[in-house]
């Protein structure tokens, strides 16, 4: 994940490597910032991912568009091939609240570290694998 995480903020061109925690949602303060980027990485197609959150979300961005006076970044990253996903429940309701976004897919391949399968004397095969994960991520420029 630090990987991915490193490459999504160098195509982003992020002149930053470290974020600051929050607590809730609410606490969030927009003011005197340069760029501001929430980043859902495989967190979208978590079955844990209420309707509950995805409000708060959806509310915390539209709130964040409105308070800041440059566009706001989405960056999100999912299995891919998924039926439904946080991240079309809460593209919808941007849409309600009348936040706008302009989509732009994100190449992104991650490699399978995981072993292929068990050898016959019971051990497990721990070889670099060729094949990648399908992964789905989108970069959204957001605005009012």
């Amino acid at each position: 994940m630090q990987k991915l995480g490193r490459r999504i903020l160098k195509h982003l061109n992020a002149g930053f490597n470290s974020a600051e925690y929050i607590k809730s949602l609410e606490d969030v303060d927009f003011t005197d910032i340069d760029r501001l980027l929430f980043s859902l990485s495989y967190v979208v197609h978590q079955k844990a991912v209420a309707p509950a959150h995805i409000e708060g979300w959806a509310r915390v961005i539209k709130r964040a568009v409105i308070e800041v006076d440059r566009p706001v970044e989405l960056i999100y990253t999912t299995a891919a091939n998924l039926e439904g996903g946080a991240h079309i429940h809460l593209k919808q309701m941007l849409k309600e609240a009348k936040i706008h976004g302009k989509p732009r897919p994100v190449g992104v391949q991650v490699r399978r570290r995981f072993p292929e399968s068990v050898s016959s004397d019971g051990r497990m095969l721990w070889e670099v694998q060729s094949r990648v994960w399908d992964v789905e991520a989108e970069h959204w420029i957001l605005s009012a």
